[in-house]
């Protein structure tokens, strides 16, 4: 296992590497010029000012020495300044990132509990009336997205009740009250529509569980229903859906932008798009590298976590 997870870790270091690579390519290859941008406040300005910008935003120099310089600064977190208000990229993005993995983590609580336990429930009640309904919103729910979600939390609660939604954000060390209510709203705008591929997943595998020779060998042992359920077929149906709920956490933690512009919530997604806005470079490689670094990280989660879920897999063979 150790020898595994060695294994593992030692292969981020070339991916997390051509990921760098191909952030900073890609953002370098985005339309526009990023110095004209910040020169549309100047009625006019010569070339030599333009030149002058240039110079000290370190545009000047080649492709190939700006991105050695930006990798070289990644092994010890510096992701450069902004080139909109030169401060740290880094300083920028870890004072956002605890509020993005808040709402990431408790739309997975949201997404997790609603898919596993009504996948579940389901899959004991085939063909009820739960089961029909549960399987329509497996399949809906992929069609839903957050905006909308979100949009219809914020809207119905006015309409219905006619209570004003909360969307001053807080942080929960200030006002623990005033942030649960804005972020469970947001929270359930993303995981609802998350829940229900982990509900369709968890039944299926659940059906599939439970009509093993093991289970029925659990029954004619007397095991109690619950016991059955709950130790044998639960552990064995959860190995597929945690390598979905673990992608799937990946996703929320990249994919919280538009909630976080609704909801008006001040995270790392909001700051990607704020400085994709602004053509800010820096901080749009910054912010993706951060995103695709926990994503790398996510996945080695995920496969460790097998060998804790079914003993017959044996990571030390490998």
């Amino acid at each position: 296992m150790q020898t595994y997870i060695l294994r593992r870790v030692l292969l981020m270091i070339p991916t997390l590497m051509l990921v760098a690579i191909g952030i900073f390519v890609l953002t370098h290859l985005m339309p526009g010029d990023v110095i004209m941008i910040q020169l549309e406040g100047a009625a006019s300005f010569t070339p030599e000012q333009y030149e002058s910008i240039k110079k000290e935003l370190g545009m000047d120099k080649p492709y190939i020495y700006q991105m050695g310089k930006w990798l070289w600064g990644l092994t010890h977190l510096d992701m450069g300044n902004s080139l909109w208000n030169n401060k740290p990229v880094t300083e920028e993005i870890f004072s956002r990132l605890p509020t993005t993995l808040q709402l990431a983590f408790m739309a997975f609580i949201v997404s997790s509990v609603l898919g596993i336990v009504f996948g579940v429930v389901a899959a004991i009640r085939q063909d009820t009336m739960l089961d029909h309904v549960t399987r329509i919103f497996a399949v809906g729910g992929l069609s839903l997205p957050d905006f909308w979600v979100g949009t219809l939390i914020i809207l119905l609660p006015i309409i219905w009740f006619n209570w004003g939604f909360q969307t001053t954000y807080a942080d929960p060390w200030e006002d623990f009250g005033r942030n649960m209510q804005l972020m469970v709203p947001a929270a359930t705008a993303i995981g609802v529509r998350a829940s229900a591929s982990v509900m369709r997943l968890t039944r299926t595998t659940m059906l599939e569980v439970l009509r093993n020779d093991f289970i029925r060998t659990a029954h004619a042992k007397g095991l109690r229903e619950r016991m059955v359920i709950y130790r044998h077929a639960l552990r064995n149906a959860l190995i597929p859906v945690v390598t979905v709920m673990g992608t799937q956490l990946s996703r929320l933690l990249g994919g919280t932008v538009i909630v976080e512009m609704l909801f008006a919530i001040p995270g790392v997604g909001r700051l990607l798009l704020d400085s994709i806005t602004q053509r800010d470079l820096t901080q749009v490689q910054g912010n993706i590298m951060v995103i695709a670094g926990i994503f790398i990280m996510m996945n080695l989660i995920v496969d460790i976590s097998y060998g804790f879920l079914d003993p017959r897999i044996r990571y030390g063979r490998l």
